[in-house]
């Protein structure tokens, strides 16, 4: 047996805007090609239509010139005097040099000072994540038939613990404002971690335009029931949170390292990952 990687991605403006300031960013490398296997996440936008779109855009865009390319990765690698299977190490660092970028670009133009991001992904090799969060975007896994939440939102009533469940309308407009977001400052501080991937795990991403709308029973029960299909269940999350009302800009993206033929761990491969 073995392990395929199956990735599904899905974005619509909503019901209220006709700019999407989300952006998405998505794709995997054979492992004969580069050490980076995957990169997948969300990103939100913030500033206003155009502005919040570039600053999305901006930093999906880099990943993807960074890591998508075997010479440009190993460039960055030797740029930053380290081991090209540095990964975690040189994963952080693109994220800091993104973040100082886009913070430059605020700061060099009076209409986008209120330019800025969330971001929420993962860089993939063999059966490890390396998992960035900055922002209120999400994060979940879902192993074992049970859903878990990777993420904790960076906003102010997340912060305060106010916030159990979207009430429209109902809550001060600043307990949406996020105390940390990507080009705010120049430098990053964001939540990182490593997971070990079991067969079977799906990681599911998505912008507040998807959560704010679609509890995690209604997702998880979504996934469950479209077999975890990557590319049906983020159109369909998607199509269904824009049904209930969203007025954001509704992202998701989501990778499934499928068990083909009935991998079995042996105990030493399991404890390994533990």
């Amino acid at each position: 047996g073995y392990i395929e990687k199956k990735i599904g991605f899905y974005t619509d403006p909503g019901n209220s805007r006709t700019q999407n300031e989300d952006s998405i960013v998505c794709f995997s490398n054979p492992r004969n090609v580069s050490d980076v296997e995957l990169v997948l996440g969300v990103a939100d936008g913030m500033g206003g239509d155009e502005v919040g779109k570039q600053a999305s855009s901006f930093i999906t865009s880099e990943l993807e010139r960074l890591f998508k390319d075997k010479g440009q990765y190993k460039s960055f690698a030797e740029s930053l005097k380290t081991d090209p299977k540095n990964l975690p190490y040189i994963y952080k660092c693109a994220m800091e040099s993104i973040n100082k970028d886009l913070y430059e670009k605020r700061m060099k133009e009076p209409q986008h000072r209120e330019m800025g991001s969330t971001f929420t992904g993962v860089l993939g090799y063999e059966m490890e994540l390396y998992l960035t969060h900055v922002g209120d975007s999400r994060a979940y896994l879902i192993r074992n038939s049970k859903i878990t939440a990777l993420t904790e939102e960076h906003s102010i009533g997340h912060k305060i613990g106010k916030i159990k469940k979207y009430e429209d309308n109902k809550l001060p407009q600043y307990f949406h404002l996020l105390y940390r977001s990507m080009g705010y400052r120049p430098w990053l501080k964001m939540d990182y971690k490593i997971l070990k991937v079991e067969p079977n795990d799906l990681y599911f991403f998505c912008t507040d335009g998807l959560y704010n709308y679609l509890d995690e029973k209604t997702i998880f029960l979504t996934l469950m029931n479209l077999d975890y299909d990557p590319v049906k269940s983020t159109e369909t999350l998607v199509k269904l949170a824009k049904a209930k009302g969203s007025k954001d800009n509704i992202s998701a993206a989501c990778v499934l390292y499928l068990n083909v033929m009935g991998l079995e761990m042996s105990k030493q491969e399991k404890t390994q990952m533990i």
